[in-house]
């Protein structure tokens, strides 16, 4: 099911619609993710490290920027 999420949010973001439930779909599937599978092998990914929680933290902060940052063809819509 989280795979089907994510692919069907790579069509959704590709064409631009559904925005902000496809990024709170994604950040709660990564904030489960960290808590259940990530936290125990800390911060870093790459280096020394695996399986952390630092490209999980870098794909949140992604999708909070796409859901409240509003592109210029949003604003023309509205005007």
């Amino acid at each position: 099911m989280i795979k089907l999420v994510h692919l069907a949010s790579v069509a959704l973001i590709w064409v631009d619609s559904f925005i902000r439930p496809v990024a709170v779909c994604n950040i709660l599937i990564f904030i489960f993710g960290i808590y259940y599978v990530h936290w125990q092998n800390g911060w870093f990914v790459v280096g020394g490290g695996t399986n952390g929680i630092e490209f999980n933290v870098l794909l949140i902060c992604s999708f909070l920027q796409l859901m409240f940052s509003e592109c210029p063809t949003e604003k023309k819509r509205h005007h």
